[in-house]
């Protein structure tokens, strides 16, 4: 979201997670699965100095949502910065 802060940012995602997991996803009625969503979200200039590493900072924040079970939206840290 260009023009946002990274609040606003996490709370969208989260809608968009509440909203996602409503949706009956299915492409075959006897493989049907639950569908998940992981964000990672990154403000400038509170997360990074740079588009680089404003990039580097959601990616991270992404990987961490999945490594902490997916289904959720994490906010990258300042210590993301040195990533």
């Amino acid at each position: 979201m260009l023009d946002a802060t990274a609040e606003a940012a996490r709370r969208r995602a989260e809608e968009l997670r509440r909203a996602i997991k409503t949706v009956a996803w299915c492409h075959n009625p006897t493989l049907s699965a639950p569908v998940t969503f992981s964000a990672g979200v990154a403000g400038f200039p509170e997360h990074a100095a740079t588009r680089a590493a404003l990039l580097r900072a959601a990616e991270f924040a992404v990987r961490q949502a999945v490594v902490r079970g997916r289904d959720r939206v994490v906010v990258a840290s300042p210590r993301t910065l040195a990533a």
